[in-house]
C-alpha cells in the first residue's frame, strides 16, 4: 500500500497488530491483522526518494529503498531495453534513526548507489568491509573460527594467538590492504632483534589469520559473482624474504640451547 509517511503514524499508529487500508472515500483506515504477517507501506510524501518505505513485522520496523534497474551489461546486441529487476535494499530500523527524514537521505543515496552499480548498495556495502578490515578484525574473525569448528582450538593455542596480537597492537586499526612490505619487514626484525621466535610465531599466527580472511571474501565473491576486494595478503613478504627459519635451522637453534625436546 501506499501513502503518505510522518514518524508519529511510523511510531504510533502502524503496528504488526493492524495494517492499514483505504475506506471507500479514499481515508486510510487501520484493520485488524490477525494474522499477524509482515506488511510494506511505501512513502508517498512528496520529499520521499521514490520506492521509499517502511516495513512493519512482529519484531521490528525497518527502512526500506525499492527501485526497478537495469544492467547495461545484459542489454540486448540488437540494441533493445536491457532486462531489469527490482532490487529492495534495507536502509535500517526505525529505531536507528531520529527522524523519517534523516532515513529519506540515506534512501537517496542508496538510490545513486543503486544507479551507478545497479546492484544492492548493502551488497556494494559487504564488499567495501572486506577490503577495510583492520588488523584487530582479522584476528577476532579468525579466533572465532578457530573457536567455532568442530574441534575447537585449545586454551594454549588461543593463548599464543593473543600474544600474537598483543605484540601487534600498535596496528590494531590498521587496515590490512594499508600496511606496505617495508613496514611489515621492519616491525619483524623489531620484535626478532629481542625474540627470534616470538617474531616467528607472531608473523605467522597474521599470516594465517589475512590467509583465512582472503579464503572467506573470495568465496563470498564466487556466490556473489564479482571480484574479490581482499586478495593480497601483505605478510607474505616475509617468505619471499625469507625471514622464517627452515626446520633444520630451528633444529641448529634448540641445539645450540640444549633444549633437545623441542626438536
Amino acid at each position: 500500500m501506499k501513502m503518505t509517511l510522518n514518524q508519529s503514524i511510523i511510531i504510533n499508529k502502524l503496528s504488526i497488530d493492524v495494517k492499514p487500508s483505504l475506506d471507500p472515500q479514499g481515508r486510510v483506515v487501520y484493520l485488524p491483522n490477525p494474522e499477524r504477517k509482515a506488511y510494506l507501506i511505501t512513502d508517498s510524501h512528496r520529499d520521499s526518494p521514490v520506492g521509499f518505505g517502511v516495513k512493519i513485522s512482529a519484531t521490528k520496523k525497518t527502512y526500506f529503498i525499492q527501485r526497478r534497474v537495469s544492467s547495461a551489461e545484459n542489454r540486448p546486441s540488437t540494441g533493445g531495453r536491457a532486462p531489469q529487476e527490482v532490487i529492495r535494499s534495507t536502509i535500517g530500523n526505525v529505531s536507528d534513526f531520529a527522524s523519517i527524514e534523516q532515513a529519506r537521505d540515506v534512501a537517496r543515496n542508496f538510490v545513486q548507489t543503486m544507479k551507478l552499480t545497479k546492484r544492492n548498495p548493502n551488497a556494494v556495502k559487504r564488499e567495501a568491509d572486506a577490503s577495510e578490515l583492520t588488523i584487530s578484525e582479522i584476528f577476532a574473525q579468525y579466533r572465532n573460527h578457530l573457536m567455532g569448528r568442530s574441534k575447537p582450538a585449545k586454551p594454549n593455542t588461543l593463548a599464543v594467538l593473543n600474544k600474537a596480537e598483543n605484540r601487534l597492537k600498535e596496528w590494531s586499526g590498521l587496515r590490512v590492504k594499508d600496511l606496505t612490505g617495508k613496514e611489515i619487514l621492519g616491525k619483524f626484525d623489531e620484535i626478532a632483534s629481542r625474540a627470534r621466535t616470538a617474531a616467528e610465531q607472531t608473523f605467522r599466527w597474521a599470516n594465517v589469520a589475512v590467509k583465512h580472511a582472503i579464503e572467506i571474501e573470495a568465496g563470498n565473491a564466487q556466490t556473489q559473482q564479482r571480484q574479490p576486494s581482499l586478495s593480497y595478503n601483505p605478510f607474505s613478504i616475509l617468505k619471499v624474504q625469507k625471514k622464517f627459519r627452515t626446520r633444520s635451522e630451528l633444529e641448529d637453534s634448540y641445539k645450540a640451547k640444549g633444549d633437545l625436546s623441542l626438536i
